[in-house]
């Protein structure tokens, strides 16, 4: 597989998520909602389709149905290690780095990956670029308003950030006359999710174990002693007494005309 040289952001998502590969399955069940979802928007018979920041490829045989050859493209080896274990072809590369010829693209896959990336907008025109006529993109994200519940029972703690800085919903809107003029039609549909957890470890957990626990631009600073967790949950709100947490998920899909 050729190497792609990473930032020091990229390279900390690699490898926090590369520690996350065994484990991803078992935690990912907002990552199954928003790949169905997706998977809706997905052609049938495409010739190759391109699965950006494929994590460990649980859902190799849904995007196989869709295509004849599947590519795998992730930071980290770890993930790709178990996609290759599976017969498919794996590249290790950035996302805003991507090795793709113009108008080259049948089709694109990439879930829940661009709220890692430090210019989303990139990574967008790059595959709009590459896409053929016709061909199509989908991507999801999370966007402003994520994990909100466990921001604010973080922020009565200690002044650390915790939680990723997500994008509102204009940031995507505003790209779309650029995207346009580049002769791609541009598809946004937002949508909340919000799934239940016994406790705030249990919540903490799934996060670790999808390697979504890594602030862009600060050091994490990690929980110390029960009674600190004790107190996270005290302020972590309810709704009727129940502990959810909110994703506000962003569904893209771009279409060359």
């Amino acid at each position: 597989m050729p190497e792609v040289s990473f930032t020091n952001s990229a390279g900390r998502v690699a490898a926090q998520f590369g520690l996350a590969a065994t484990s991803y399955p078992q935690h990912a069940r907002l990552q199954r909602h928003a790949a169905a979802r997706l998977m809706a928007w997905l052609p049938r018979q495409l010739p190759w389709l391109v699965d950006l920041g494929t994590g460990p490829l649980w859902y190799r045989e849904q995007l196989q149905r869709h295509c004849d050859q599947l590519l795998a493209l992730d930071l980290s080896w770890s993930m790709l290690a178990q996609a290759s274990a599976q017969g498919v072809d794996a590249v290790q590369g950035d996302a805003t780095l991507l090795p793709l010829l113009p108008q080259s693209l049948d089709a694109l896959y990439s879930s829940l990956m661009l709220q890692w990336c430090a210019k989303p907008e990139l990574v967008l025109q790059q595959v709009a670029h590459a896409l053929k006529p016709g061909a199509v993109a989908v991507f999801s994200t999370l966007l402003q308003g994520t994990l909100t519940e466990l921001e604010h029972a973080w922020a009565q703690l200690d002044s650390y950030r915790h939680i990723n800085e997500f994008l509102p919903l204009q940031y995507f809107q505003q790209l779309r006359p650029g995207l346009d003029a580049m002769g791609v039609t541009v598809t946004l549909e937002s949508e909340l999710v919000q799934l239940p957890y016994a406790t705030v470890r249990e919540l903490a957990r799934e996060l670790k174990g999808l390697g979504a626990n890594t602030v862009l631009g600060e050091r994490r600073h990690g929980l110390t002693g029960k009674g600190y967790w004790q107190q996270l949950e005290q302020n972590y709100p309810r709704r009727h007494g129940e502990l959810l947490a909110s994703y506000q998920l962003l569904y893209i899909r771009l279409e060359r005309r």
